[in-house]
């Protein structure tokens, strides 16, 4: 089952392919319409809810997780800000625990709303390209059995840190 989250991702990616000149194949062109009908509807009908997934905003100001509300094709809709400077940027950071994916969004501010209890919902505008993190299990690989530029290179990580 593709979730909204991925039909978000596929669609900004989809978009940033074809702003950055590369231009789309008629696979993708028909992809791109075929996201933007499932969101005309889910608009009509209010599904578009996401649930179960961290999500985490980060800013100047700010790193803190929040509820994700709504995912449009344009924008997402946070709750529970502790505060946040109208037009700034901000990251948004959603991970997917069960998928070990993290899914990063570039967006601005377009709005804030007060939940009178300090906390606020936000609208972002979502700006740029996408980017997906898949994580998977821990390598068993030995550090023995790798070369040694790469055993150096470890080496000198640690000693800086």
């Amino acid at each position: 089952m593709t979730t909204a989250l991925e039909l978000l991702y596929e669609y900004r990616h989809l978009m940033g392919k074809c702003r950055s000149g590369a231009g789309l194949d008629m696979d993708e062109i028909q992809a791109v319409d075929a996201i933007e009908a499932l969101f005309a509807d889910d608009a009509k009908s209010d599904r578009a809810q996401p649930g179960g997934l961290t999500t985490v905003v980060r800013g100047a100001k700010l790193c803190d997780e929040v509820k994700l509300e709504s995912i449009l094709l344009d924008r997402l809709v946070v709750a529970g800000c502790p505060c946040v400077d109208s037009s700034s940027a901000i990251e948004i950071i959603i991970e997917d625990a069960e998928l070990l994916l993290s899914y990063r969004f570039r967006g601005q501010v377009a709005w804030t709303r007060d939940d009178g209890k300090g906390r606020l919902s936000v609208g972002i505008e979502l700006v740029g390209v996408p980017v997906l993190v898949r994580r998977g299990p821990r390598s068993s690989r030995q550090l023995a059995s790798m070369p040694a530029s790469a055993r150096r290179r470890i080496r000198v990580a640690r000693a800086a840190a």
